[in-house]
């Protein structure tokens, strides 16, 4: 059964990267893509040396687990790209595993505590979401600010 939108609800793919959970606005998501045939490109930074073949693009791949520095393995069978929508840039990020697809209320949007805002993490994200109480936000990847700093390494 569809679910009616109520206005005040977004769409919102998680996903896990390491041990950490991320939300993404499904409006800045073109798809999702099995972690198979990925190139690695020599000469590139670590968290970006990798290319893949998407509907007909060749998508940049932004591993943000190795730029956070996060440690453990993932399932290969798991791992997923996101494509991210950009009208000039093909950029994936590469993720642990996509848990669901749910739909978040607007009022559940919180900015990052201040005593976070030092975190790595905080640099690609402006929001939380705060789906419970007592319970640890949700980072919510800002994929403007993950764009612009794929733009800005220039990697032509």
């Amino acid at each position: 059964m569809r679910k009616v939108l109520l206005g005040n609800e977004l769409l919102i793919v998680f996903v896990r990267i390491a041990d950490t959970t991320f939300g993404i606005d499904i409006r800045n998501v073109v798809s999702v893509q099995d972690y198979t045939g990925v190139r690695t490109v020599p000469l590139a930074p670590d968290y970006m040396n990798s290319i893949i073949s998407c509907q007909g693009e060749i998508l940049t791949i932004f591993d943000m687990k190795t730029y956070f520095n996060y440690t453990g393995e993932a399932s290969a069978s798991e791992k997923k790209i996101i494509y991210l929508t950009h009208p000039r840039l093909h950029t994936g990020i590469l993720v642990d595993k996509v848990i669901n697809i749910d739909y978040v209320l607007q009022s559940c949007i919180e900015s990052i505590p201040e005593e976070e805002t030092d975190k790595i993490e905080a640099g690609f994200c402006t929001d939380m979401f705060v789906l419970q109480e007592d319970t640890p936000g949700i980072y919510c990847l800002d994929t403007k600010k993950i764009e612009g700093f794929v733009d800005a390494l220039d990697l032509s």
